[in-house]
């Protein structure tokens, strides 16, 4: 977008239709909040926020009632700002926007973008103008002919349906076969850059080991017990004394219980402690997103060293923990084959103290994190899969107190859809399945058994999908020959689908 920018005319020239949508929907609250007006800034902001909310992934429908109640007003306010002459029929259309989604669903499926780009690819395919339908005719005959030949080849080959996604993590974790192997050594990612070994500090390599220990899944059970028998031989300890007694005590007490007491190798490893040398990356793909470390994101243009991370309370945005990544560090764990490996996170992360390193807009919640404040306590290690992306952009102000203070900006991994499990399926149905829900909110799963679709009801039963209705659809009877003429695109996008409906 930089270089749409003239610095003449002191305009913006030569926006495409997404530039114009990250500009409306991310920074005009940046950009304005310091060179206009604190009234008409709110309004301006209240239509940001109203187009950001619409055309985010995932939409309730309580939202969107709250949304069709609320644009009248921000329409009112801005016809406060700006001449009756800027008010036209597109400006009205905004009020029926939410109404819109909240029957149709999310509104980026329905946008215009795909619709673009198919025109574009015709446009390209024709090489004699003076029969335009012929060339577009021949190229699509030509793409479906090799597409179904594509589905013969061997596996290596690569082709339009086994395209690597654009932050391809390597998928499976590769010591994934053995059992009994832990989470943190089997999540997916794939490291850039490789740079030479070098060993952790003591300290370092301290703060790594109880940070590992108490984020690790399989070991969750063994800091209950340790906590329970805290509580059992002082009774008054409080929770601040229960986190000082995990960080000092508890890797101690750990490595001698599961010297005893544990036979799996993944724990046992996991018990002794890391290695001190360790493999340093400069980029990172994990969860979607594309890291850089500082030091490599110095001299771009775009910037990938911004590191969000949910704190304690998971529903608000002021227990949630900003940095800058330092340093990727693969750690590896002694014994005997497989080599387990985990990848950390090396942060400085900026103080959440409120109004002091961080601050929250009551009504628009925004936050803003002021760079010069570091975090007191010495936690600079996050595991990599813990880690989400964000961007902090800087006020276009003069004055002094606002240069230390960046706005934050939540990014969102490309193809991914966080959906709660609790809001698509009852509370009878096991959820640790993949499984699909029809347009009623039900679940049901295609099986192979005589070619039956069975499905869930609410009670938790099955029912016979064929026995109920025997003219089903044939979208819905013949799902998986639909599916496999689906578009390289949205296959990408459904390799991370955990839920959702077709």
């Amino acid at each position: 977008m930089g270089r749409c920018v003239d610095m003449k005319k002191h305009k913006l020239f030569g926006m495409k239709s997404h530039d114009c949508h990250v500009f409306m929907q991310r920074l005009v609250p940046v950009a304005f909040r310091e060179l206009l007006p604190k009234k008409v800034w709110e309004a301006l902001t209240e239509m940001s926020l109203f187009f950001r909310d619409v055309t985010s992934t995932v939409i309730r429908e309580e939202d969107m009632v709250r949304l069709e109640q609320e644009i009248p007003e921000i329409l009112c306010k801005l016809e406060r700002v700006f001449p009756p002459s800027f008010f036209d029929s597109m400006e009205h259309l905004h009020v029926h926007l939410a109404y819109e989604a909240r029957l149709a669903g999310p509104v980026q499926y329905r946008l215009m973008y795909p619709f673009e780009r198919n025109l574009r690819k015709y446009k390209y395919n024709v090489r004699n103008k003076a029969h335009v339908e012929g060339c577009i005719c021949n190229a699509h005959i030509v793409e479906e002919v090799s597409s179904y030949c594509s589905h013969y080849f061997e596996p290596p080959a690569y082709t339009r349906h086994r395209k690597v996604q654009r932050n391809d993590d390597g998928g499976i974790g590769e010591q994934h076969g053995y059992a009994g192997n832990l989470s943190i050594f089997t999540y997916p990612g794939r490291g850039f850059g490789e740079l030479n070994r070098r060993y952790l500090t003591k300290e370092e390599l301290k703060v790594a080991h109880i940070y590992i220990l108490l984020n690790c899944r399989e070991v969750q059970p063994y800091v209950d017990n340790f906590i329970d028998s805290l509580h059992q031989n002082f009774p008054q300890i409080t929770k601040q004394e229960v986190d000082r007694k995990l960080d000092e005590d508890f890797a101690s007490w750990f490595t001698g219980y599961a010297r005893v007491h544990i036979d799996n190798q993944f724990i046992k490893a996991l018990a002794e402690g890391p290695c001190r040398s360790v493999k340093p990356y400069t980029s990172y793909n994990v969860n979607g997103f594309k890291f850089h470390t500082k030091g490599r994101s110095f001299s771009r243009a775009s910037n990938n060293s911004g590191v969000s991370m949910k704190g304690t309370n998971y529903s608000a945005n002021d227990n949630d923990y900003y940095g800058v990544l330092t340093e990727i560090l693969e750690l590896e764990y002694k014994g005997s084959t497989p080599i387990k490996r985990t990848v950390f996170f090396k942060c400085e992360w900026f103080d959440p103290t409120p109004n002091v390193g961080m601050k929250l807009h009551p009504q628009y919640k925004l936050v803003d994190i002021n760079h010069r404040k570091k975090l007191r306590k010495y936690e600079p290690f996050v595991l990599a899969m813990q880690a989400t992306q964000a961007y902090y952009a800087t006020y276009p102000s003069l004055r002094r107190d606002k240069s230390d203070w960046w706005a934050v900006c939540k990014t969102k991994a490309r193809g991914i859809v966080d959906m709660p499990p609790s809001s698509l399926v009852s509370p009878q149905v096991d959820v640790s399945e993949p499984f699909q829900c029809d347009e009623d909110g039900l679940r049901f799963d295609v099986v192979s058994d005589n070619e039956t679709i069975v499905r869930n009801d609410p009670n938790g039963e099955f029912m016979n999908l064929r026995d109920e209705d025997d003219n089903l659809d044939d979208e819905t009877e013949f799902q998986d020959d639909s599916e496999s003429e689906s578009d390289d695109e949205n296959e990408n996008e459904e390799a991370y689908y955990e839920t959702g409906s077709e």
